[in-house]
């Protein structure tokens, strides 16, 4: 079995028979070896001063909101849940609030509004919290230069550099770790596996593998042994000694390939027995 994507697996749900909020959800559930991110007390706040108006201050929140986010390698597409606080809500201000929502987020995680009649500071009159799932592996790169703050990132000393998260840079990685070498693996993506991941069907229930859906025990022994280590669960594949594969062939015949047979071994893949 192909490992996971792992940014996890983010389902929303609404309650059969309950009428739906063209907004948002009743919940939201993440499956994946993932982590939590939390926010709060984001609100309007530009170079250190606050927003004047509802519309612009809810905007630049939600500008701050991304920006949180970012610094924690999450984005807002990873958004689980939103809590809104408001100053004196009325529903005439609606409009304010759900264009920068859609506009930034998108979907419809669960969401609360608590009308308050005061925020920590007089002129503040929006704030609101977050919480985002994403994989537990995940971080964003951030290298500061000049521009900020004239600083620059501090140097990190480690013995090896493995570019590529996919199974050879994993096992490579993982051997220099053991061996007692400080690594760093970098992987350009959002996830680890390379060719090999695992999604969920967008038809209904069930995932489907993208690529390397095998392991050999014979030919990839270390990849077969680090799964066994690891306690993946392996599933042997129905695999006749006399039967090879069966394929389809241009005419839409269905044919099986047996070790006998010469085309299993030619390019042009001929003679199969239907």
């Amino acid at each position: 079995m192909a490992p996971r994507d792992l940014r996890p697996s983010v389902e929303f749900i609404n309650v059969p028979g309950r009428d739906a909020s063209p907004l948002y959800h009743n919940s939201a559930t993440a499956t994946a070896a993932g982590r939590l991110v939390f926010t709060s007390g984001v609100v309007g706040v530009k170079d250190g001063q606050i927003v004047k108006e509802l519309g612009p201050q809810v905007k630049q929140a939600f500008e701050n909101l991304a920006s949180t986010l970012a610094a924690s390698g999450a984005r807002p597409v990873d958004i689980l849940h939103l809590r809104f606080y408001v100053v004196n809500w009325r529903w005439t201000e609606t409009e304010h609030l759900v264009k920068e929502w859609m506009d930034l987020v998108g979907h419809k995680p669960p969401t609360s509004l608590v009308p308050v009649p005061k925020l920590y500071q007089d002129g503040v009159f929006f704030e609101m919290e977050a919480v985002a799932a994403i994989g537990g592996c995940q971080k964003t790169w951030s290298n500061p230069g000049p521009s900020d703050l004239g600083l620059q990132a501090p140097p990190t000393k480690i013995d090896v550099v493995v570019v590529g998260g996919g199974f050879s840079g994993v096992q490579a990685a993982y051997d220099l770790h053991k061996s007692g070498l400080g690594v760093v693996l970098l992987e350009a993506t959002h996830r680890i596996g390379g060719r090999s991941k695992t999604i969920k069907l967008a038809s209904g229930p069930g995932y489907t593998e993208l690529g390397a859906t095998w392991i050999n025990k014979t030919t990839q022994p270390k990849i077969y042994a680090h799964a066994q280590r690891l306690g993946l669960t392996l599933i042997e594949q129905y695999n006749p000694p006399d039967a090879l594969g069966v394929f389809q062939k241009m005419d839409g015949v269905v044919a099986r390939a047996k070790t006998s047979d010469p085309a299993y071994s030619s390019p042009e893949v001929r003679d199969f027995v239907p």
